[in-house]
């Protein structure tokens, strides 16, 4: 009797996974799994759209994406417990009528992301890096690894957060091909979450780099940077407009002896008028047309 039952059980299961026949929608979400403006012809569509398979439970099993022009863009597929909660999604993304471009796992549990794997490729398919993120109770990453070729560890970046749920501090750690520390970053941020510093370390913990920024206390923006180059033996400080256009940089040595200056002239329009360059004694020894502003966009991360 047992055994029939199992049977039983493991028929309605495998009807209950059966794929249905397609749907095909103009509009759709795969995160939520939410479709709409179904498409009784594919070929008229004007934009991308779904051809989404669900189970006899009206679950979705799979939910491809295609462009106007017909040409595949996403496979999203679903995994479910025996109670219909969603435990994976997988999605591919592929080339532009190629291969995939990269595979992403999200693994559920109670309805939240606990962890997320990210494997990219090349267009002739050789696989390229897999990144995996593990999230706390609260969908924070708090662990990411980089693993490329025969899937050695090349380094792991943890994440730490405050009191309040702001991002506070990160450390990110560079391994050998032998598995051992190579050097890592520890990064600091502000109750905005931005950067305030970055240090880098040697194993040993030798400091041997560090970026440190200034916020205008008012309207954000960054004011000035100050830089531990270890690569040209240098401290480098920059200070800069509201728009980010680079006003003034000094160069030290380690002794935090001036180098020389330089102090950049813009118009009203922000264009790049002259640079003007000083000694270390702060005397002016050449003036010159200033064509090729340097412009901060964004912060430098450790790679």
């Amino acid at each position: 009797m047992r055994s029939i039952l199992t049977i039983l059980f493991l028929s309605v299961l495998l009807l209950s996974c059966a794929g249905g026949p397609a749907t095909y929608y103009a509009e759709g979400d795969p995160k939520t799994r939410s479709f709409s403006r179904i498409l009784k012809n594919p070929r008229a569509a004007t934009s991308n759209y779904y051809r989404v398979q669900h189970n006899q439970s009206g679950l979705v099993l799979m939910a491809t994406e295609y462009s106007a022009s017909s040409d595949l863009l996403t496979k999203n597929g679903y995994k479910y417990d025996r109670n219909g909660a969603v435990v994976s999604r997988t999605q591919s993304t592929y080339y532009h009528r190629g291969p995939s471009q990269k595979v992403t796992e999200w693994q559920y549990q109670g309805g939240a992301v606990k962890k997320r794997v990210d494997n990219w490729y090349t267009r002739d398919r050789s696989f390229e890096k897999r990144i995996t993120t593990y999230f706390d109770a609260n969908q924070r990453p708090y662990l990411e690894e980089t693993q490329r070729q025969g899937l050695k560890l090349e380094s792991a970046t943890e994440y730490y957060y405050d009191y309040y749920g702001h991002l506070d501090k990160s450390r990110r750690d560079f391994f050998t091909a032998e598995g051992l520390e190579r050097d890592h970053w520890i990064t600091i941020y502000d109750d905005d979450e931005r950067i305030l510093r970055e240090e880098h370390y040697l194993a040993n913990n030798t400091l041997v780099a560090f970026y440190r920024y200034t916020y205008h206390p008012a309207f954000g923006y960054l004011e000035r940077e100050e830089i531990l180059d270890d690569n040209r033996k240098v401290f480098i400080e920059r200070h800069f407009t509201s728009a980010g256009l680079l006003l003034h940089e000094e160069q030290k040595d380690r002794e935090m002896r001036s180098l020389g200056w330089t102090r950049y002239e813009y118009d009203e329009n922000d264009n790049p008028v002259w640079e003007y360059i000083y000694s270390p004694e702060g005397e002016l020894s050449e003036k010159r047309k200033y064509s090729n502003p340097i412009i901060r966009e964004g912060f430098r991360r450790p790679r």
